[in-house]
């Protein structure tokens, strides 16, 4: 996972949605599964190799809504469980969500626009917004 973010990321190229879209989806499916929890308790560095890269993601501006999108529905599946959101939590991952929540809460209604006038549907920056609101009332 990480050499398909972090290298096709630093490129001046767009990654295309499919390749990032189809390895969010199956990275949601690994993180739905009953045994990844354990998994990922035994194994912290995976956990944090994919926290740090689905972090880096909501940092992009080059990224697709329905990338963001599923980026944070993983984030959300992680937190779900105890020993795992105590750890995302060490890693910071809160206030980068809140960092990003601000950022998407800030701008106009309607759509969300970058340098590469990526827009972003007010059903979906409502769709990230009630995710990541998930997330928060998970931590309490």
């Amino acid at each position: 996972m990480n050499a398909i973010f972090n290298e096709n990321f630093k490129k001046e190229d767009k990654t295309h949605a499919y390749l990032t879209d189809h390895t969010l989806s199956l990275l949601c499916n690994i993180v739905m599964d009953q045994t990844a929890p354990e998994y990922f308790l035994k194994h912290k560095s995976s956990l944090k190799d994919i926290a740090t890269c689905i972090l880096g993601l909501l940092n992009l501006q080059k990224v697709d809504s329905h990338t963001l999108i599923l980026s944070i529905v993983v984030i959300n599946q992680l937190y779900r469980n105890e020993g795992i959101k105590e750890y995302l939590d060490s890693l910071g991952v809160p206030d980068r969500i809140s960092v990003f929540v601000e950022s998407v809460s800030s701008l106009d209604m309607g759509t969300i626009q970058s340098e590469e006038k990526l827009t972003i549907a007010a059903s979906e920056r409502k769709t990230l917004l009630d995710l990541c609101a998930q997330i928060f009332q998970s931590m309490e």
